[in-house]
C-alpha cells in the first residue's frame, strides 16, 4: 500500500476520520474543562562523598561504600521506602489534622493511619537522580500548590533524618556489642596476667626489661665483666710478684730515701779512704752506718716483695671467687631460660589479649562518636518553593494534542476498515489485486454537482468520473 492509496482511503472514509477526531477532541475538551490543575514542587538533595567516621582506625573502609556505582540508586530506594514516607507524614502533622483523620475513617482502611497516609503520599512522589552527579530531585504533584511544596520539603527532611539514623543505629549497636566484648576480653586479660604472674613467682622468674632480658641475665653480664677485670688484675699482680715487685720498690719513697743516704755516705767514705785510710774513726763510723742502711734497704725490699706476693694471692683468690660466682649465675640463667619456655605460651596469650583489647577500645570509641553524631552525608541542596503555574501541558496544547491524536486514531481505523472491506476504487487496483490488465473504463455521466474547492485540490489523487468503472 503506497501513499496514494492511503490518501484515497482517507478521502473515501473522511467521515470516519472526522468522527474519530471530533470524539477525541471532545474528550480532550472535557478533560481540559473538568480536570483540576495539578501543581508540582521539587526539592533537591545532595548525597555528598565524605568519610562518616570521625575516628580513624586501621583497616577502616572510609568512603569506599559511598564511591560504589550503586550508591545513588540505593539512596533513591531509601527515599521511596516506607520509613521515609512515614517520617514525612509525621513532619507534616497529618495525624493531628481532624479532616485527614475523618478521611481515613471514611476510607474504611483497617491498617495504621500513618501507613495509609504514607502510601497515599508516595503515589504522587517522583524521585529523579541526576545522570552525571550526586544530586537527587524529589518532586511531588498535588492539586494545591502549598501542599506540593510542603510534601516535597517534608520528604527531603525525612530522608536526611533517616539517613542520619541509618548511620547512628548500626554505630550504636556496634558500640553496645564492643562494650560487651571489651568487658569479656578485659576479664580474660586479667586472668591471664594473674596466671602469668603466679607462674613467674613459682619458677622464680622476674619481669623482663625493655630489651627483653630479665635481672638474672643482667646480673650474669655484670659478673662476667667483673670476672674479666679480676682475672686481668690477678695476672698483673702475679707478674708483679714474679718480678720481685721491682717497679714498686723503685717507686717506694722509703727505699729511695735509704738509697740516697747510702749513695751519700758511700761518697764520703771514698773520700776518707783516699786521705785518712781505713783505720780512721770517721771512716769506720761511715762503714758501720752503710751496713745498717743496706740492712734497712734489704728489709724494705723484702717488705715490698712480700706485699706484692700477698696482693697477687688476694687477686688470684678474688678471680677464683668471681669465676665461681659467674658459673653459679650462668647455671641460674640456664635454669631461667628453661623456665621461660614453660611460660612462653602464657606471655603470648597475654600479648594477644592486649592487642585485641586495644583494637576493641578503638572501635568502641569510633562507634560511640558515630552514634552521637548529628551530621550525615546528605545535604538539602534546594528546598521546594510554592509553584505558581500548573504542572503539565497548557490547555490549548492539550486540545491540539487531542485533535492530532483523534486524527491519527481515525486514520488508523479507516485503514483497518479498508483492509477488512477491500473495494476496487481505481483501474490500477484491478491489476494489483486481480492481476487482470485494464483494457478500458466506462465513464459515468457527470450528474453530480461540482466538487468543492478542497476536493478539487486533490483531484489528481482521487478517481474522477472517467476513472470509475463498473466491475
Amino acid at each position: 500500500m503506497n501513499i496514494n492509496q492511503v490518501l484515497i482511503i482517507l478521502a473515501a472514509r473522511w467521515r470516519l476520520v472526522a468522527i474519530a477526531t471530533l470524539a477525541v477532541l471532545g474528550l480532550a475538551l472535557i478533560w481540559v474543562l473538568f480536570a483540576p490543575d495539578r501543581y508540582q514542587a521539587t526539592a533537591q538533595v545532595l548525597v555528598d562523598v565524605r568519610a562518616p567516621a570521625t575516628v580513624n582506625v586501621a583497616g577502616d573502609p572510609g568512603v569506599a561504600p559511598q564511591l560504589s556505582p550503586d550508591y545513588v540508586s540505593t539512596q533513591v530506594d531509601v527515599i521511596r521506602s516506607a520509613r521515609v514516607a512515614a517520617g514525612a507524614v509525621r513532619k507534616l502533622g497529618i495525624l493531628n489534622d481532624a479532616d485527614a483523620m475523618d478521611e481515613f475513617r471514611r476510607s474504611g482502611s483497617q491498617g495504621d493511619p500513618e501507613t495509609y497516609f504514607a502510601e497515599n503520599l508516595a503515589r504522587s512522589l517522583q524521585i529523579t537522580p541526576s545522570v552525571s552527579s550526586r544530586v537527587i530531585s524529589i518532586a511531588y504533584a498535588s492539586k494545591r500548590p502549598q501542599q506540593a511544596s510542603d510534601v516535597a520539603n517534608a520528604f527531603a527532611d525525612a530522608y536526611r533524618d533517616v539517613s542520619l539514623e541509618l548511620q547512628r543505629e548500626p554505630a550504636r549497636n556496634e558500640a553496645r556489642d564492643y562494650r560487651q566484648s571489651i568487658s569479656d576480653v578485659a576479664g580474660r586479660l586479667a586472668a591471664a596476667e594473674t596466671q602469668l604472674a603466679t607462674m613467674r613467682q613459682q619458677l622464680g622468674i622476674t619481669a623482663t626489661g625493655p630489651d627483653g632480658t630479665d635481672s638474672e641475665d643482667a646480673r650474669l653480664v655484670a659478673l662476667s665483666t667483673q670476672l674479666a677485670v679480676a682475672q686481668a688484675n690477678a695476672a698483673a699482680q702475679n707478674q708483679r710478684a714474679a718480678g720481685g715487685a721491682l717497679p714498686d720498690a723503685l717507686q717506694n719513697p722509703v727505699i729511695q730515701s735509704i738509697q740516697n743516704e747510702i749513695a751519700k755516705d758511700e761518697s764520703q767514705r771514698q773520700q776518707l779512704a783516699a786521705y785518712a785510710g781505713p783505720n780512721n774513726l770517721d771512716y769506720r763510723q761511715l762503714t758501720g752506718r752503710l751496713g745498717a742502711l743496706r740492712s734497712q734497704l734489704a728489709q724494705q725490699r723484702g717488705m715490698v716483695a712480700r706485699g706484692a706476693a700477698v696482693s697477687s694471692a688476694q687477686a688470684s683468690a678474688s678471680a677464683a671467687q668471681m669465676q665461681r660466682a659467674v658459673a653459679s649465675q650462668r647455671a641460674r640463667v640456664i635454669a631461667n631460660q628453661q623456665a621461660h619456655g614453660s611460660i612462653a605460651a602464657l606471655e603470648e596469650n597475654v600479648q594477644n589479649l592486649k592487642t585485641a583489647y586495644n583494637a576493641l577500645v578503638a572501635k568502641q570509641m569510633q562507634s560511640s562518636v558515630l552514634g552521637a553524631a548529628d551530621q550525615s552525608n546528605v545535604v538539602i541542596l534546594s528546598r521546594a518553593s510554592v509553584p505558581s503555574l500548573p504542572f503539565g501541558l497548557p490547555k490549548l496544547l492539550r486540545l491540539i494534542v487531542g485533535a492530532l491524536l483523534g486524527a491519527f486514531l481515525g486514520a488508523v481505523i479507516a485503514i483497518v476498515v479498508e483492509l477488512v472491506d477491500q473495494r476496487l476504487r481505481r483501474s490500477e487496483d484491478v491489476e494489483i489485486w486481480l492481476g487482470i490488465p485494464d483494457l478500458g473504463s466506462v465513464r459515468k455521466p457527470e450528474l453530480a454537482a461540482p466538487r468543492p474547492r478542497l476536493l478539487g485540490m486533490t483531484s489528481r489523487y482521487l478517481p474522477g468520473p472517467a476513472d470509475r468503472m463498473a466491475v
